[in-house]
């Protein structure tokens, strides 16, 4: 069925002003949408599409092209697939939802949304423009400007699978986007925008534990186009209670935080295994700020393809290419560090604990030369299974490191070389022995 140039209004509470189910096909062309009345239950609206302008349940499919969609009342969502089966196609549609829970577009229990060169705004409270809720869904964003300014309103809210390819996602007010549970968000030559909001929050990656995402680690990728995060507080990633992989292909990111990415433990989850843990990889990127991780949490990050990162880390896994290069702008702390052929830094500390036992070489005139940071060595003796060993038949090691405020515990007054560079090599095998404590160490030397 296809319908033109149609008015469709709704000011009934709970009911659409326009719905398809038990497999109907709807077809509408510049159609005017509008409802104006509340919704009874905001779960279900959030969930089953209790009040939504357009509605399209399972195995039901609603193609827009063209036309305006607006609600001005609260649990008011713009467009609503629920269930398997369900699809809501939209082309050049105009959103615009001003209630309180009224999200522009959102997909659930499977429902399916393509949109393309659509424009959604909204301005209530709790009202992601794009978005997934319970029994997750899929939504794929071609083009078009995406804009929320309402309070605790991310630009995007996945507990699904959504994809953004070359549109603007943009929240004043908000995280900029948003992962719960076992879901991604992808997006490709996007512009996406954050500002501080009520939490200062970012672009986050957790687990609420509220049943609406399953348990599992989210994951968000982005590769080129732009991020933007305003605010001065906070960072420009946060994850907690639940792992994350975060990947970044040639993205330009501007923000005017100190912190790049925050894992630790937050509002949700149980105290003590709360935290996150984040996978962090960057291709090609220039990335200013801090690696941030609580007790509770890790971040093993890796720097590829011409990756510079310039801040302070405490703590976390570093391993870099030999083409990318990590800017000490203050102290630090890591847990392991592989591969660093490039080095930097400014007066400033990475304490740096050596766990096989052996000894520090220095060549000639290295302390004179290297002025422009410091890398501290510390010998002492450890157990092997302390070593994270790379590849043992290229006898390379990644050697996991001190706190920046310790000294090393059997050598607290030692003055470690000075260095800007550090390759860490066995230059021989690393063969087990037993120290006088009976602990298996390794045997080998490192070098500087």
């Amino acid at each position: 069925m296809t319908e033109v140039n149609g008015t469709y209004p709704s000011s009934t509470t709970n009911v659409s002003a326009v719905y398809v189910t038990k497999g109907g096909n709807l077809t509408l062309v510049s159609p005017t949408i509008e409802t104006s009345d509340n919704t009874t239950s905001n779960d279900d609206s959030s969930f089953y599409g209790l009040n939504a302008a357009v509605l399209a349940t399972s195995n039901s499919t609603v193609t827009i092209g063209g036309g305006s969609i607006m609600t001005n009342s609260t649990g008011a969502n713009g467009a609503f697939p629920t269930g398997s089966g369900a699809a809501i196609n939209q082309s050049n549609v105009t959103i615009n939802a001003t209630g309180d829970g009224g999200l522009g577009v959102i997909a659930t229990n499977g429902g399916l949304l393509t949109l393309t060169d659509v424009n959604i705004t909204t301005s209530g409270a709790n009202s992601a423009p794009l978005a997934t809720d319970r029994g997750s869904g899929t939504v794929n964003l071609t083009g078009g400007t995406i804009v929320a300014s309402g309070r605790d309103s991310p630009g995007i809210y996945s507990t699904g699978l959504i994809t953004v390819n070359g549109s603007t996602v943009m929240s004043t007010g908000s995280e900029a986007a948003v992962i719960e549970g076992s879901n991604s968000i992808t997006l490709t030559n996007a512009t996406l925008t954050g500002a501080q909001g009520s939490r200062d929050r970012r672009i986050m990656v957790y687990q609420s534990m509220s049943g609406d995402a399953e348990l599992g680690g989210g994951t968000f990728t982005m590769t080129g186009g732009s991020y933007n995060w305003t605010s001065t507080s906070g960072s420009a990633f946060y994850v907690t209670n639940t792992n994350a992989t975060i990947t970044l292909a040639g993205v330009n990111i501007t923000s005017n935080a100190t912190e790049l990415l925050n894992a630790s433990a937050g509002d949700w989850g149980t105290a003590g295994s709360n935290g996150g843990i984040v996978r962090f990889r960057a291709h090609n990127e220039t990335l200013n700020g801090s690696l941030i991780s609580d007790d509770v949490s890790s971040i093993p990050a890796t720097l590829q393809n011409g990756t510079t990162l310039s801040g302070a880390i405490d703590s976390a896994a570093l391993s870099l290419d030999a083409t990318s290069r990590w800017n000490v702008t203050g102290d630090s702390v890591l847990s392991t560090l592989s591969d660093p052929e490039g080095i930097s830094g400014s007066n400033h500390h990475e304490h740096h604990r050596q766990r096989p036992h052996g000894r520090v070489r220095r060549r000639p005139g290295r302390e004179q030369r290297a002025r422009r940071g410091d890398l501290l060595p510390c010998q002492r003796r450890c157990p092997v299974s302390d070593m994270s060993v790379v590849d043992p038949r290229l006898r390379a090691c990644t050697v996991p490191v001190h706190g920046v405020r310790e000294r090393c515990p059997e050598s607290p007054d030692a003055v470690p070389p000075r260095v800007t560079r550090m390759k860490v090599t066995a230059t021989q095998p690393m063969r087990p022995r037993k120290d006088r404590r009976g602990h298996d160490v390794a045997s080998c030397h490192l070098s500087f």
